[in-house]
This record gives C-alpha cells, structure tokens and sequence, in this order.
C-alpha cells in the first residue's frame, strides 16, 4: 500500500475544501452535488467519521437522479481524508460486471484529481494513499468472506441484492469496527432489502412522530446498549439474524430472546412470504403512483381494495404528497 504523495504547492490550496462535502465537490471534483444529494452526504460523512451514530442509512433515489455520482464523490472524499491513517471501505452490489466495473471507473474519474491520486490493485481494490474501497460482488455465489468495512459499507442497488447474503456474508464486516451501514438504490417491492431498509429506518420516527438528529440518536443508542460492549452486541444481534432470526426461515424454538419478540406473526405478512418476487402492480408503491397520477390529472382515481387504497393514501400523506379533507378525501397540496 503506497503512502499519500507530497502536495504540489497549487494542490495545497485545495486543502481546506477537505473541511466540507460541498467545497469537495464544487471546488476539487468539479462537479458540483445537488442539494438533495448533499443532504444524504452529509448525513453519510457525519457517520462514517463518527460524528453521528447512525448505524443505518438508506438513499433511494430515481433512475438517473445522481445516486452514482453522489456514491462516488462520498468515496473520494473518504478516501482522501483517510488517506494517511488509513481504512477500507466495502461496497457490494448485485453483479461485478457491470455494476461495480462502472462504479470503479466513476471513482477513478472523481479521485484523480488535484489532492489524490487513485491506484487500482488485484482488479478489485482501488486505493488512495493507506485508504482503499474493496468492491465485492454480492452475488450468491460470490466468495467475500474476510474483509473488514472500517469506514463504511455500501450496498449499491441494494433492491436487487440477496437479503441472506447480505446478511450472512456482508454485515458480520462490520462487526469489529461498527461502521455505518449504506444502502443505495431504487425500491421496486414491498420485500426487496432496500424497502426493508428504509422501514427499518423510519422505524424509530414514526414511533413517536419525531424526526431524531444525530444527538438524539446518541441518547437512544446509550440507552438500548451495554455499556462499553457496542461492538459485542453488534456482532451478537448479527449472528442472531444470521443463524436464528433468518428472514425466510426463521427459528423461533430455539431464539433466546423470544420471550420479548411478537415473533412472525407481529410482521407483515409480505415481510416473511416464501416464493416467486411480488408483481410491481401488485404493490403499494404502484397504488400510490397511480393515485397521485390521478390527482395530478384530474381524472377518476383507480379502483382499488380499500384496504389497499387507505394504505398507499396513508403513505401518500405521510411523505407530504398528497393533503386529506374532512371527509378523508385525498387532494394536492
């Protein structure tokens, strides 16, 4: 592993850009980040550098709305403020052809810049200084057990990604070193990992109704973990997921923590459903596209199940979509 070059002195006045995301992007990239897409890189920065404790994050963005880009500035950045001490972050996706291919190449274009300079090794690995991103294909039959995600581990079309591989071979890198999980992508079903991701991330705000900022996160994390044993636990609620509490299979007859678990049936029943993936018209996600579509054109809205309909009307006004009348009618802001 090479150790960062000297800084030419015209290189050295791109180092205070290093102090924010925003000055990194406009300044060093070149290529200037959008502020939606600020918004979740910050978010990722704050925890991969310990300054917030989430452990969880979940980016969904439309096709072509700069999710790739935003992965691969994050990644640059990390690197170069990782460069001397050193750190590796792990970023998986469904195939290596084309999927991580192209994400190496946007790295490449977006490290090689006036502070670093990226260096390919063993034709998955690209380095910066001591500071590296492994790219390991997630793919059933993949063979990735052994690295150690100590910056960050990103899950690149997280939607198409094998949830028991995910669980089995990815997360225990992780264990060690509790760094933040990223999930990147487009959700297309109910069941898919990256749904799972974000419900599980909305999870603790909708319990309560209030959005948590990273020290409200820290409160509620010092009060759900033993003291001094963080890394212990994680490992340990790991390997419950991964050898008892399985998403398809899971072994309730012998969980040591069944006694406070609502079990199975406390989930969704789409959430543990064996079997073929769920059509997309069989979906919320496309009841509630369908709805919206209706009410931006004017026209009669489609006939659903009402139990299907006050659901994806429900989701509609919770994300601030769509406004309800006295009477439960749906209508735009």
């Amino acid at each position: 592993m090479a150790p960062p070059r000297p800084l030419s002195a015209g290189a050295q006045r791109y180092l205070p850009c290093l102090a924010d995301l925003e000055r990194y992007s406009g300044r060093v990239v070149g290529l200037p980040l959008r502020p939606y897409q600020l918004e979740a890189g910050r978010a990722i920065v704050a925890a991969a550098l310990g300054r917030a404790p989430r452990d969880l994050i979940v980016v969904i963005m439309a096709r072509q709305a700069g999710k790739n880009e935003l992965s691969a500035q994050l990644e640059a950045y990390l690197l170069a403020l990782h460069c001397r001490r050193g750190g590796t972050i792990v970023k998986c996706a469904p195939t290596f052809h084309p999927q991580l291919y192209t994400s190496m190449q946007r790295l490449s274009d977006r490290g090689n810049n006036a502070l670093t300079t990226v260096r390919g090794r063993l034709g998955f690995v690209l380095e910066v200084g001591r500071a590296r991103v492994q790219f390991l294909s997630a793919a059933p039959g993949a063979q990735v057990v052994g690295a150690t995600a100590s910056i960050a581990l990103e899950v690149d079309e997280a939607q198409d990604c094998d949830e028991e591989k995910l669980t089995r071979d990815f997360y225990p890198m992780l264990a060690a070193t509790n760094a933040p999980r990223v999930y990147y992508g487009t959700a297309w079903a109910e069941t898919d990992p990256l749904q799972r991701a974000k419900q599980t991330a909305r999870a603790l705000e909708r319990r309560d109704g209030v959005r948590r900022g990273p020290r409200a996160l820290a409160r509620r994390a010092a009060e759900l973990l033993p003291e001094g044993r963080a890394a212990a636990w994680n490992q340990a609620m790991m390997e419950l997921g991964a050898t008892v509490c399985r998403p398809r299979r899971p072994a309730c007859d012998v969980c040591p923590v069944r006694p406070g678990c609502g079990g199975p049936d406390a989930l969704p029943a789409a959430a543990v459903r064996p079997g073929a993936r769920q059509r997309f018209e069989a979906t919320d996600r496309w009841a509630r596209g369908r709805l919206l579509a209706a009410l931006v054109a004017g026209d009669a809205p489609p006939e659903l199940a009402a139990e299907r309909r006050e659901r994806a009307l429900a989701g509609l006004e919770r994300d601030g979509l769509v406004l309800r009348g006295p009477g439960g009618e749906p209508r735009l802001p």
